[in-house]
């Protein structure tokens, strides 16, 4: 998309969070130069690499972020990177992290007004599994509060937050159930609900029962 600068200048760049083909190599954020206009389109014209290779490079956050810092994980090495992006053509690795709190296993991030930021974690102590939680923490990886996802009268092992969403018109959070996976794993836990929680405090308001459909997913 366009990356738009202080002076209003705007850059045409696409940002791929990639692994190596065969492991060797660290993982990496690849910029791609995506403006037809010019001599490198097409072409990657930096990468960043992070260090760590294997971790299943997943999700980056959903939308560019304005202070320029993106959280991009590695679901399944438990890695949280944040890369420096206001040199918009080659970006820096500036964190590192695993946990955040009790939690583990980062899957989708949301950003609230007050540059507060909500995560979502399929994990707990190190460890990948239900009942994961909602964290509340720094772009650095520090907690500033958290919840766990095991609504009252639910099963423990249905709680895996994934995916997330601000509804700034009701100052809610919309986070949905299913379990990410791991390798090896031949089955998904049978998660079908959606939980609703107080932005402000992260207090679970609501969990919506969402009907059974062929194929479990």
């Amino acid at each position: 998309g366009e990356v738009r600068h202080a002076d209003e200048a705007t850059e045409k760049l696409l940002y791929v969070w990639a692994a190596d083909a065969d492991s060797k190599e660290s993982d990496f954020l690849a910029t791609i130069d995506a403006d037809p206009a010019s001599v490198d389109y097409g072409r990657i014209i930096a990468t960043t690499p992070v260090g760590a290779k294997g971790t299943v490079p997943h999700h980056t956050e959903y939308e560019y972020p304005r202070d320029g810092l993106l959280l991009a994980n590695g679901f399944n090495g438990n890695h949280t990177f944040a890369f420096d992006m206001r040199d918009a053509r080659a970006p820096k690795l500036t964190v590192d992290f695993t946990d955040v709190g009790d939690y583990s296993y980062l899957h989708s991030v949301v950003r609230l007004p007050g540059q507060r930021i909500v995560g979502t974690f399929q994990g707990k102590g190190g460890a990948y599994g239900a009942p994961g939680g909602l964290v509340e923490m720094t772009e650095r990886g520090e907690v500033v509060r958290a919840v766990s996802a095991h609504a009252p009268g639910a099963q423990p092992a249905l709680a895996w937050p994934y995916s997330i969403t601000f509804a700034p018109a009701v100052n809610r959070l919309i986070v949905t159930m299913t379990e990410m996976g791991m390798p090896g794993q031949t089955s998904y836990a049978d998660t079908k609900s959606v939980q609703i929680y107080d932005a402000q405090n992260l207090a679970l308001t609501a969990v919506v029962e969402l009907p059974a459909t062929e194929g479990g997913r």
